[in-house]
């Protein structure tokens, strides 16, 4: 009976055969690519937003590290812990704007968002009946943010953002954010 050779989707043979200064730069150079992809997934990111209902209307971002003080305008990043967002996007990156920061008025109720008297937003009808079937009333203010807390945004009419959860603590943030695509 002939034997047949087994055939191999793919083969190794090209390891042994290189030459070890070959396989040497090999290592070094498949070394310092790792190394750069984890101090870029470390410091930096690219987020991809795949989420159905979204707040900002790109779908790629790119985080970079907190280097500055947050403006009021920056858009930035979280990931939301369970006394945040009414616990319904524990674990998740966020990404939001920050509309209003530690001494501006803001005023969020049923006849819209306020920030220092100028209307900047209102509640879709949406996010409120979702809110209800999860048990969950919005959350109402009227008052000067505490040092340490900002209020966050959304562009999309259905955001899910401060107009509903109020104030954040600003220690969340860990990013600076630029939307890409």
């Amino acid at each position: 009976m002939p034997v047949i050779e087994r055939t191999r989707p793919w083969r190794l043979d090209f390891l042994i055969k290189a030459p070890a200064g070959q396989l040497w730069r090999a290592f070094w150079v498949a070394s310092g690519l790792g190394m750069t992809g984890l101090m870029f997934n470390t410091n930096f990111g690219l987020f991809l937003d795949s989420a159905e209902t979204r707040c900002m209307p790109e779908r790629l971002y790119m985080g970079y590290p907190l280097w500055r003080e947050i403006r009021q305008g920056d858009v930035v990043s979280f990931k939301a812990d369970n006394q945040m967002m009414f616990d319904l996007m524990t674990g998740k990156r966020i990404t939001k704007i920050v509309a209003a920061r530690q001494g501006d008025h803001v005023r969020s109720d049923s006849s819209g968002v306020f920030i220092n008297d100028e209307r900047v937003a209102v509640r879709h009808h949406n996010s409120l009946e979702n809110l209800a079937l999860k048990g969950n009333d919005p959350i109402n203010i009227n008052r000067e943010l505490l040092k340490g807390e900002v209020f966050v945004l959304g562009v999309l009419p259905r955001s899910f953002d401060s107009r509903y959860w109020g104030p954040m603590p600003e220690g969340r943030i860990d990013r600076l954010v630029k939307p890409l695509l």
